[in-house]
């Protein structure tokens, strides 16, 4: 017999075994490790549990098997604590697209024909200009919705014309980018204007945890010893990704985010616990 379990929107869905076993091997465990975790969860899933508690459950399985792997599977809490400075969410999806070959920058405030308008990302690449909106929301069960998208082509279109009357750069197209979802009619115009949308779960075949997953492009709001103090002082620093944590030398962390070694330290040993991970 079916199990439903509850969204946090409150809808029901059918409980799927499979689905933890697929994101227990994005997160990085062994296929038999991954079945195992999916086996034990089923047997303690019961009808009405909500996501949340399907969601602690795996949690704390990966995290008896690896913390590394606890802290890759946080990644969706690890996007909302970049929030709700806007701003922060904008500057990690731009250092992850330079991780692809793009070239990027925030330019704040481009002339349109009409307007000015805030622009959140510029991302060049193979001689094509696009303009990002990146939209942070602090749920999942927060859609962008049509209406969202229909403003954004609206900005679009007029920094299109002000690109026309050197007002503006000239852009080749407009991506929206969102730690949430998106509508059904959101997807639908954005197909139709040919507008590029990247979400948690869009488009299917390579959303945006795919896109964090295949280079280790975690923020650093992952790990679990990072206090909310110290994002404030990272995102000033321009450090939100765990590769810069590691990478960097510890004499430059200390000077750009003025933390002492013994507050680095740990962090540094947490990230490369997270990055190691085959």
């Amino acid at each position: 017999m079916p199990i439903f379990i509850i969204k946090s929107a409150g809808e029901k869905e059918e409980f799927r075994k499979d689905k933890i076993q697929a994101t227990c091997l994005r997160v990085g465990t062994t296929s038999e490790a991954a079945e195992r975790i999916a086996e034990e969860v089923a047997m303690q899933a019961r009808d009405g549990m909500t996501t949340k508690e399907i969601y602690g459950l795996v949690f704390e399985m990966l995290k008896k098997e690896s913390p590394g792997l606890a802290s890759r599977y946080n990644l969706r809490e690890a996007l909302f604590r970049l929030g709700p400075a806007g701003f922060n969410f904008e500057f990690y999806i731009a250092e992850m697209l330079k991780a692809y070959g793009y070239k990027t920058e925030l330019p704040e405030i481009l002339k349109g024909a009409c307007i000015q308008h805030e622009v959140d990302v510029i991302a060049e690449k193979d001689n094509r200009k696009m303009m990002l909106e990146c939209k942070w929301r602090q749920s999942v069960e927060i859609f962008i919705t049509a209406k969202d998208v229909l403003a954004t082509w609206g900005r679009f279109l007029d920094l299109v014309d002000g690109s026309a009357i050197k007002t503006c750069p000239h852009f080749d197209g407009l991506w929206i980018v969102t730690n949430s979802r998106f509508s059904f009619d959101s997807t639908h115009y954005a197909q139709c204007k040919n507008i590029a949308l990247l979400s948690w779960n869009y488009p299917p075949d390579r959303p945006l945890p795919a896109w964090i997953d295949a280079k280790g492009l975690y923020p650093v709001t992952v790990l679990f010893k990072l206090g909310s103090e110290f994002i404030p002082k990272f995102a000033a620093a321009r450090i939100l990704l765990l590769q810069d944590l590691v990478n960097l030398p510890l004499d430059e962390l200390k000077s750009r985010t003025k933390f002492s070694e013994k507050e680095l330290l740990p962090l540094i040993e947490e990230a490369k616990g997270v990055l190691t991970i085959h």
